[in-house]
C-alpha cells in the first residue's frame, strides 16, 4: 500500500479528497445484512446493544462517513483546543482516514488495510508528530475497531477474526487478530445495553519524549440519540491512563453520521 503522510494547513481540502478518493476506489459492498442469525456469533449484550440500537434487518454498514466536534489537547501540560474533524471507515478492506483541523494545528491520520500512519503539523509549516510503524499499526486497528463498536455495531457480526468471551451481563471481551497483530478489549454495557465505555491495554501511547508504550486507553460514552432509526451515542471521550493519572486528549460531539455514502 501506499503511504499518505504529507499534511498543510493550505490543502487540507484537496489532501482530504484525494484519500477520499482512494477511499471510495477501494471500498467493496456486498449488500449484507444484520440479522437475528448474524448476531449467534455474539455475546448477549452485544448482541442486545445490535438490537437496542436498532441494527436488526439493516444494511451492514460496510462504510460510513462521520463529522464531529470538540476540544483536543496535544499532551498532558497543555490546555484544549477547538477542534472539527471528519473520518471515513470501510469494513472491507479495513480502511479509515481522518482528519483534524484547528487555526492553529491540523492533522491526518490514514489505516490502509493495515498499515497506518499520522501527521501533526503546527501552521501548516512544522511537523510534531510523525507517527508511523508497527506499535502504530497496532494503535490504529484498535482504533478502527473502537469506531465500529461504537458508529457502526452493524460491522461487528462481519468481521473475519474477531472472537469473544461473554464475561457478564453487560461485558464482553473482544480479540481481534489482523495481520499477525492480536489486540483485545473490553466493552461495557449500561441497563439500557448502550455501550458506556470500551477499554484495552493494547494500545500504544508516544508522549515524544521516550519509546511509545502500551497504556491502558478507553472511550466512554454518552447521551444516546436515535439517528435515522439508529441509536448511538452523541458525546464521547478518548483517556489515556497515565502513571500519574488519567489524561483525557479528546471531547467529541457526534454531528452526523451516513452509512455506506456513495454506494452504488
Amino acid at each position: 500500500m501506499g503511504t499518505f503522510l504529507f499534511f498543510s494547513c493550505d490543502t487540507t481540502g484537496s489532501l482530504y479528497k484525494q484519500a477520499e478518493t482512494r477511499f471510495f476506489q477501494e471500498a467493496e459492498y456486498n449488500g449484507f445484512v444484520v440479522t437475528d442469525e448474524s448476531l449467534t456469533k455474539l455475546p448477549p449484550c452485544v448482541c442486545k446493544y445490535l438490537s437496542n440500537c436498532g441494527w436488526v434487518d439493516k444494511p451492514v454498514p460496510e462504510t460510513f462517513a462521520m463529522t464531529f466536534r470538540g476540544e483536543f489537547s496535544m499532551n498532558p501540560d497543555q490546555g484544549f483546543k477547538q477542534i472539527k474533524s471528519q473520518q471515513m471507515n470501510s469494513l472491507f478492506p479495513r480502511n479509515r482516514i481522518f482528519k483534524i483541523n484547528n487555526p492553529l494545528f491540523s492533522g491526518v491520520h490514514r489505516y490502509w488495510d493495515g498499515e497506518a500512519g499520522m501527521i501533526i503539523k503546527i501552521l501548516g509549516l512544522f511537523t510534531v508528530v510523525d507517527a508511523k510503524g508497527d506499535d502504530f499499526n497496532q494503535s490504529e486497528l484498535l482504533t478502527w475497531f473502537n469506531d465500529a463498536c461504537i458508529i457502526a455495531p452493524g460491522m461487528l457480526p462481519f468481521i473475519e477474526g474477531l472472537s469473544w468471551n461473554n464475561v457478564s451481563e453487560y461485558e464482553a471481551t473482544a480479540t481481534l487478530e489482523y495481520h499477525d497483530i492480536n489486540v483485545s478489549a473490553t466493552l461495557y454495557f449500561n441497563e439500557s445495553y448502550e455501550l458506556i465505555n470500551f477499554v484495552t491495554d493494547d494500545r500504544y501511547y508516544a508522549d515524544g519524549k521516550s519509546v511509545s508504550k502500551k497504556v491502558r486507553w478507553s472511550t466512554p460514552m454518552y447521551q444516546y440519540v436515535f439517528d435515522n432509526g439508529i441509536k448511538r451515542p452523541s458525546y464521547g471521550e478518548a483517556i489515556w491512563e497515565l502513571p500519574e493519572g488519567p489524561y483525557t486528549y479528546a471531547k467529541l460531539y457526534i454531528q452526523e453520521v451516513t452509512f455506506n455514502p456513495n454506494k452504488k
